[in-house]
């Protein structure tokens, strides 16, 4: 009688439940950032739908926009850091706004995972 010895080869079923499970853990790291920036991308675009909103101040613009971002629970671009994350820049028919902002995911200990945005929106 013949003994051959089968050896497996690749990484089974444990493997494969680690690989999911930190695409998981990834996914729930990643797809909330992505989410944020979706609700800034649709608070910059209701603005140019806003009626008469080109003839408002520059003050009065950032009231708006600030509220609107508190309301949807957005962290990355506030009133601490908001001259330096947006920018205003009037043009004869109205203004430019350009919001340029990053957010950040902790994955470990001192990894961090960081996406870094620039919307812009011209409002006539």
């Amino acid at each position: 009688m013949i003994n051959i010895k089968k050896r497996q080869f690749g990484g089974g079923m444990v493997t494969a439940i680690v690989v999911i499970a930190i695409a998981l853990w990834l996914a729930f790291k990643i797809i909330p950032i992505y989410m944020q920036d979706g609700k800034v991308t649709s608070i910059l675009d209701s603005l140019r739908q806003e009626a008469e909103i080109g003839k408002k101040s520059n003050a009065e613009l950032q009231k708006i926009l600030l509220s609107r971002l508190d309301f949807e629970k957005i962290t990355s671009v506030n009133q601490m850091n908001f001259a330096e994350v947006v920018k205003i820049e009037r043009t004869v028919e109205g203004f430019i706004m350009t919001v340029e902002y990053d957010s950040r995911a902790k994955l470990l200990s001192n990894l961090s995972l960081v996406v870094d945005y620039k919307k812009t929106v011209k409002v006539p």
